[in-house]
């Protein structure tokens, strides 16, 4: 399991970002839990929603909780899966007092097919 930590200068509010399975190949699903952690009782995270457009996955589900987010994702593509900063509002009393953001999150996407550079199958060898 993957942990990214995303600290606040002002407050105590920050970022906690989990991704699973540890080892994600094409066609499976990923699972993305972000939790904003240390919020007031008054205070709720606002997330933003990711892969409108990605060719590289599919946004299969988004669960939203009083202090965390669920994105699951269907890959597509193997390689390297970049998915822009992940931002969140912290708003009490309905504005803005906390804005918090994650860098890029990158990650390896395998294949289950193997490639074979060099191998012939021809008789002659």
């Amino acid at each position: 399991m993957l942990i990214l930590l995303f600290h606040s200068i002002c407050y105590a509010s920050n970022f906690n970002i989990q991704i699973s399975p540890d080892t994600i190949y094409v066609g499976t699903l990923a699972t993305i839990h972000i939790t904003v952690n240390d919020l007031q009782e008054d205070e709720f995270p606002v997330f933003s929603e990711i892969g409108e457009n990605s060719a590289m996955f599919t946004l299969v589900k988004r669960t939203l909780n009083r202090n965390s987010v669920i994105y699951v994702l269907q890959i597509w593509e193997s390689g390297l899966l970049s998915i822009p900063s992940i931002t969140a509002s912290i708003n009490r009393n309905k504005q803005e007092i906390l804005y918090l953001e994650s860098g890029i999150i990158e990650i390896l996407i395998l294949s289950k097919i193997n490639s074979f550079i060099g191998y012939t199958t021809s008789p002659d060898g």
